[in-house]
């Protein structure tokens, strides 16, 4: 774009620089994370978890605030035509905790004061458009085993600095050019998959170099390992069922459990993420966030939209969609009587192309 400066020529002015949507919502969370720091530092809890706002006292722990499907400390958006009918606007606010068995809001537009929304549990919330924009975990509510014990961040720096950290083994995740440094004796402490590797007396318990062939990829594979060194889970590296797929895999059960009371204390399901959830528990024979995926759409599927009916019936398998037939309950609802009709004839369809495909036998002819 052409310009003209203070002497009178004119000049070409450079480009602004494009903003991608990724970007944005990273300056956008942020943002909210600097407003909930500073939030937080005006409503301190107790160490009984709880809050004193203006005369009240609200209980944040997980317990009292779990039923209506929050946590302290929560970024949550709702629709602002519930409470101002003639606007589509969305409210923000942090949830502050119970108060008389109801739960109670800070808002951003008004952080002097707290609003509640009467009797309201889980569905409820679900119901009127609230959202978890941005969950809110305590560094103590993952696991007080994860805090009480042993280690040391500073152990990092043996997986970081490998020629410093006197390493014995390496590893290599499917053929990867990136080779992994670690320590026998670490890693066979905190896994029994690890232990029976390195003592089985097979090449691994003399080879530098181990080939790690398995259904992960390196990036999860270090974020396992960096869990095993430190004892902390970073889901800004590895995500929940990554992390879940292996622990599973290198029998890690301590880091299975906290990944589960993460789901579940920070309601990581979603109406938009359930259905991907389900497959890939399939996929992996995750068991665990397989119940948890169909308890959740079985409790909340008059809210799915008929889009997401659809994705159900397209992306999980035959067995998944017949299970979750059976325990929708009665009597249903047209939108479920829709959603048989269409599952069961494309379950149909499937079983008879299934049946095409097997040879037929041919009865021999008897010979004259």
């Amino acid at each position: 774009m052409e310009y003209i400066d203070n002497e009178g020529e004119i000049k070409i002015r450079d480009p602004e620089p494009k903003v991608s949507l990724k970007q944005l919502l990273i300056a956008q969370e942020k943002l909210v994370l600097a407003k909930r720091e500073l939030w937080l530092l005006e409503h301190p809890e107790t160490k009984d978890k709880h809050v004193y706002f203006q005369i009240f006292v609200y209980d944040t722990s997980d317990e009292a605030c779990a039923p209506f499907g929050f946590h302290y400390g929560d970024y949550v958006s709702v629709k602002d035509e519930f409470f101002r009918s003639h606007t589509l606007s969305k409210l923000f606010a942090w949830v502050l905790g119970v108060f008389n068995n109801e739960l109670y809001f800070i808002m951003e537009e008004d952080p002097n004061s707290a609003k509640n929304w009467k009797n309201f549990k889980k569905v409820d919330f679900l119901k009127y458009g609230f959202r978890l924009f941005l969950p809110y975990v305590r560094e103590t509510s993952l696991s007080t085993v994860q805090k009480d014990k042993y280690y040391s961040p500073d152990l990092l720096k043996l997986l970081n600095e490998p020629e410093k950290s006197f390493s014995d083994v390496i590893f290599c995740v499917n053929g990867d050019i990136e080779r992994i440094y670690a320590h026998r004796n670490i890693i066979s402490a905190r896994s029994e998959y690890f232990n029976a590797m390195f003592r089985s007396g097979m090449q691994e318990t003399s080879q530098e170099e181990v080939q790690i062939k398995m259904d992960t990829d390196t990036r999860s594979f270090r974020s396992m390992l960096e869990y095993l060194y430190t004892g902390d889970l970073d889901f800004n590296k590895c995500s929940y069922v990554n992390y879940l797929i292996t622990a599973q895999m290198f029998q890690i059960e301590e880091l299975t459990k906290l990944c589960y009371q993460y789901i579940d204390r920070t309601n990581q399901i979603t109406l938009i993420n359930v259905v991907h959830l389900l497959a890939r528990s399939d996929e992996h024979q995750l068991n665990d966030l397989r119940d948890m995926c169909l308890r959740f759409i079985w409790s909340n599927y008059n809210f799915f939209t008929q889009d997401q009916r659809m994705t159900m019936i397209t992306d999980l398998k035959i067995n998944t969609l017949n299970e979750i037939l059976g325990g929708l309950q009665q009597p249903q609802p047209q939108s479920q009587l829709q959603f048989h009709e269409i599952a069961a004839r494309i379950t149909k369809v499937e079983e008879e192309e299934e049946g095409k495909k097997k040879p037929i036998k041919r009865k021999r002819r008897k010979e004259l």
